[in-house]
Parts: structure tokens; C-alpha cells; sequence
């Protein structure tokens, strides 16, 4: 999902767009998470206010580039996670591609493993729309939408 600061004409709001379409996999071997790609359907964004689906839809050329992708390559020790321990907090460096275009991007995670051996993954990094072609959507009640906002997600991960 996302979230980006809106300044309207009645005032501040706080735009939010998520989508329940994600598939992907995460990579753990001898402690170390080696690998992941998380990929969203970005065709099945709903918004906090259903006016502005389809032009955040337009915004990021859904139609021509569908999913949005992270994929991550490399050794990021996790061997501190215990099933039904505490959440820890981890920095995965990977690459992003939203609306075809692809920059590198530093995900904060908080990871834990409950005691049904699922394990529970939330993460977020700040992004500037323009690094990725994304021109923000305008309409008559919208004064402004802040050039940069937060891309989060939420994962459940089974073995």
C-alpha cells in the first residue's frame, strides 16, 4: 500500500491505496535471508475514498504495467528470530519497479515468527513519485499532493 500527504480545498487529508493482490517469496537458508520477491497487483488498488482509484490507477499507468515488484539479492542475517519471540527490526536493500521503472529501494522491516511457525512481515520506505515516472493525480478539489510518500506492505509468510 501506499500513503501520501493531500492538501484540499476543505483541507489536509492523508491519501491511502492498498491492494490485497500480492504473491511472492522469501528465500531463508542456514539463518540468513538470501533472496525475495514480493510482486503487487497494482490493477486492484482501492483507496480510502473510491473517487480517486481510478486516476491513482492512471497515475502509475496500471493498465500498461500491472505489477509493481521488490526483489531482494543478498545475505541479511536473521538468525535472531525464534518462533514466538520478540518482532525484530531489519534494513533490506533491494530493487523496486513501479510503473516500469526500476530504482534501488531500502525497505525497514520488523519480522517475527509466531508460534504456528507462520511468520509476520511489515516493512515500509519513503519514495519520491517522480523517481518512477509517477506524475501525481490532480483534480479540482485537490490543491497539492506532496511529491513523496510511503510505500508499506504486510506479509504473511508460511514455510
Amino acid at each position: 500500500g501506499f500513503r501520501v500527504a493531500e492538501e484540499l480545498t476543505i483541507g489536509e487529508v492523508t491519501a491511502v491505496g492498498r491492494s490485497g493482490n500480492v504473491t511472492g517469496s522469501v528465500t531463508i537458508a542456514d539463518g540468513t535471508l538470501t533472496g525475495a520477491e514480493v510482486t503487487v497487483d497494482m490493477t486492484t488498488i482501492v483507496s480510502n475514498d473510491s473517487r480517486r482509484e481510478n486516476a491513482i490507477r492512471g497515475a502509475i499507468n496500471a493498465s500498461e504495467f500491472p505489477t509493481a515488484v521488490f526483489s531482494f539479492d543478498g545475505g541479511v542475517d536473521v538468525s535472531s528470530l525464534e518462533v514466538g519471540g520478540a518482532s525484530q527490526t531489519f534494513e533490506i536493500e533491494g530493487q523496486l519497479t513501479v510503473a516500469g521503472v526500476t530504482n534501488a529501494a531500502t525497505f525497514t522491516i520488523d519480522a517475527n515468527v509466531r508460534d504456528d511457525g507462520f511468520s509476520v512481515i511489515t516493512g515500509s520506505t519513503d519514495l519520491v513519485w517522480e523517481d518512477f515516472g509517477v506524475t501525481p493525480p490532480s483534480a479540482p478539489i485537490v490543491v497539492s499532493i506532496a511529491d513523496e510518500g510511503t510505500v508499506e506492505f504486510q506479509l504473511i509468510v508460511a514455510r
